[in-house]
């Protein structure tokens, strides 16, 4: 059930209120006022449940096993027609909320979007404080304010039928599930059918500011925001995501190319967010976030003249109808080739979309892109301006500076904020030239054309085999296959797994190894974005004492980015500019390693359970003292003895796999093989020369 009003509404005097509400309606109904028993009823029957409080909307979801769907319904339909908000419940269900705000209170995602929330205008829907904690609550009971009172008025104004949007998804047919949503909900108040608007003309953030924050994690991010317009109604247009595609693309003639190449960035996203503060019906807020190396950290104002630079560029090009079409062939095949998730998140889902795309799109609306409109982008462009923009820097670096410290009332969380000069705003709203590194991006090779299901086909017959079978089996490369027949989805998933000499037999080895991944990913980025863009992903990690790379989405340009990966990696060799930003990332991950808990908890059970283990801390020390000297040494003897295993699954023919095996043998294995001949052929003539 999805109801249409969220922390927007929270009073002034009580924020957090919304969440608050949200809490209280699992605490019994009338019906039922044993506060315990809908969670009783759905962990005794296999179920779970959930509830999230956006600022627009408020969603609550549950799953349980299937013969007890109705029981389940009959304890959750009161929820919305007559909870009792018991007061003695109250108190417990502060405590909960605050919880919950303690385990946001380290994330600095949290304690930045909360510093941008204060920091905007008085008035404004966005100056609030959304999570609420024992604090705001019991603030304001001690100003006078009748809590309970407060939560049932805020339940009369906006719980009732015509902003509520139920999804069941059930095993029953649908008229018995039409049935059971006549007997159990009937009674839900009516209401108006349409929400409001929540219209606002204040800025959401002041011109011309700075804010610096201190950061819990060693990070430096650079954050930049724009306010738009809401863009709801544009949805079968998609042009924020157009410019996303762009601003955040990662191949050759892109910002982050750039910025990488400048040693000033190591990544870079862009785009407004799906959550209620990115896209609500006040504005859509579009994001670009950098991770800034520290040279990047004090040449923050050039890397913002590059984003302008590029902005200019994308004013100076006509909107490319050819880029929108690309998105719209990927819309249409992630639609069209949609995989099943659990069904109580797809529920809240499709109940979120109920209330902002009409019936015809319910379904299908975050993935159209239907008209192309290159005016709306152009208009969208023009409030790319410093005037929209607000700066967040987000860093560990913070008390070199001796401006005034402030300190955030929630979280705690000190920041500065600084005035921009005006002679910077005058170089960003017209940059008086663009480099010409910067281009629009090229077109992506990787989006499939061919979905045929291999031996669909009654011409093409395919061994049907339980398991996977052997079909390559040599010295060095042993490859199974078997093809799926049970999805019959034009997908395929690859799994190599790589054998190196000593990558893990001493501290210094694995970093090491650790730090030639990470070179040669940073090395394949542009192919494996390019590729991840069109549904093709690729991952290689360290898993124990090997290297394993997996090939896994649509499988038509499978063989193609194998074929790449391979190439490149056969001839890499690491740069000076490139080792120093890896290192000081690497550096940046050790030291953030165990900030969670649960990341602890997870490193402690590793450490007791592998054979091998290597300690964080010593893997740090040891990689301050590592050179490209010494990693250069080392790779070839990393790589002298490799041998490959593989298995490959889904929409591929036996031949195909075959065919991927002998991409591996011809671009890795080559020389091994030669060397392997040469050994035979020496103990063949040692044979004859023993038998004459």
């Amino acid at each position: 059930m999805c109801v249409g009003m969220g922390s927007f509404s929270d009073p002034c005097e009580a924020q957090g209120l919304a969440h608050f509400l949200e809490h209280m309606l699992f605490m019994g109904s009338s019906e039922f006022p044993d506060e315990n028993e809908y969670d009783s009823y759905l962990s005794k029957h296999g179920g779970s449940s959930n509830a999230y409080t956006e600022t627009e909307y408020t969603c609550y979801h549950f799953e349980v096993n299937r013969e007890f769907l109705k029981g389940a319904l009959k304890r959750f339909a009161p929820f919305f027609i007559s909870p009792l908000v018991k007061a003695e419940a109250m108190e417990r269900e502060v405590l909960a909320v605050d919880s919950e705000f303690n385990q946001a209170l380290q994330s600095d995602s949290c304690r930045l979007l909360q510093l941008q929330c204060h920091t905007s205008p008085p008035g404004h829907p966005f100056n609030r404080f959304f999570w609420g904690n024992k604090k705001s609550l019991a603030d304001a009971i001690e100003k006078g304010v009748n809590l309970r009172e407060e939560i049932l008025q805020l339940y009369r104004e906006n719980y009732y039928g015509g902003i509520m949007k139920l999804v069941i998804i059930g095993g029953e047919s649908l008229d018995i599930l039409e049935d059971w949503v006549l007997e159990l909900f009937s009674n839900v108040r009516e209401g108006k059918k349409s929400l409001g608007d929540n219209q606002n003309n204040l800025p959401i953030w002041t011109p011309g500011k700075l804010y610096r924050l201190e950061a819990v994690k060693d990070v430096h991010v650079l954050e930049l925001t724009w306010s738009l317009p809401c863009l709801h109604k544009e949805y079968l247009k998609k042009a924020e995501d157009y410019l996303a595609h762009l601003l955040g693309h990662e191949g050759r003639g892109s910002l982050l190319y750039f910025l990488k190449a400048k040693g000033w960035a190591s990544s870079l996203s862009a785009g407004v967010g799906d959550e209620g503060m990115r896209r609500s019906s006040v504005a859509y807020v579009f994001v670009m976030s950098v991770h800034l190396t520290d040279s990047g950290l004090d040449k923050f104002q050039e890397v913002i003249g590059v984003v302008y630079q590029y902005l200019k560029l994308l004013r100076q090009t006509a909107p490319q109808e050819w880029i929108f079409k690309e998105l719209q062939d990927i819309g249409n095949m992630d639609f069209r080739f949609a995989e099943e998730q659990p069904q109580d998140d797809y529920a809240a889902e499709l109940a979120e979309n109920m209330l902002f795309y009409p019936d015809e799109h319910i379904i299908y609306g975050e993935y159209a892109f239907e008209e192309w409109d290159d005016k709306l982008i152009e208009h969208i462009l023009s409030f790319f301006s410093p005037e929209y923009m607000r700066i967040d820097i987000l860093s560990k670096s913070f008390d070199k500076y001796s401006q005034v410290v402030q300190s955030e009332p929630w979280f705690g969380s000190r920041y500065i904020d600084e005035d921009i000069p005006e002679s910077l705003f005058q170089l960003w709203r017209n940059p008086p030239e663009i480099d010409p590194a910067l281009h629009l991006p090229l077109k992506n090779e990787y989006i499939p054309s061919d979905f045929s299901i291999r031996g669909a086909d009654k011409s093409e017959v395919l061994e049907n085999v339980e398991y996977p079978k052997c079909i390559v089996d040599q010295p060095l490369l042993k490859i199974w296959y078997k093809h799926d027949r049970t999805f019959k989805v034009p997908r395929a998933n690859t799994y190599f797994l790589i054998t190196v000499k000593e990558g893990y037999t001493s501290t210094r080895n694995f970093v090491l190894t650790e730090l030639f991944v990470n070179l040669l990913k940073d090395e394949l980025n542009e192919i494996l974005y390019q590729a991840g863009v069109a549904k093709l992903e690729t991952a290689l990690t360290i898993v124990g004492d090997k290297l394993e790379l997996k090939l896994y989405g649509f499988n038509d340009k499978l063989s193609t980015l194998l074929c790449k990966i391979l190439a490149v990696s056969r001839s890499f060799i690491p740069s000076s500019d490139r080792f120093k930003v890896i290192k000081e990332d690497m550096e940046r991950a050790f030291k953030n390693a165990n900030m969670k808990p649960l990341n602890h908890s997870a490193y402690l059970r590793l450490q007791l359970l592998r054979e091998n283990f290597w300690d964080v801390d010593d893997r740090l020390a040891c990689l301050r003292s590592l050179s490209l000297s010494d990693l250069t040494a080392f790779i070839p003897g990393l790589l002298s003895q490799l041998h490959i295993e593989g298995l490959c699954h889904g929409n591929l023919s036996e031949e195909e796999a075959i065919h991927i095996s002998d991409i591996f043998r011809s671009t890795f294995l080559c020389n091994h093989y030669q060397q392997t001949k040469d050994i035979e052929s020496a103990f063949c003539l040692c044979q004859l020369v023993r038998a004459l």
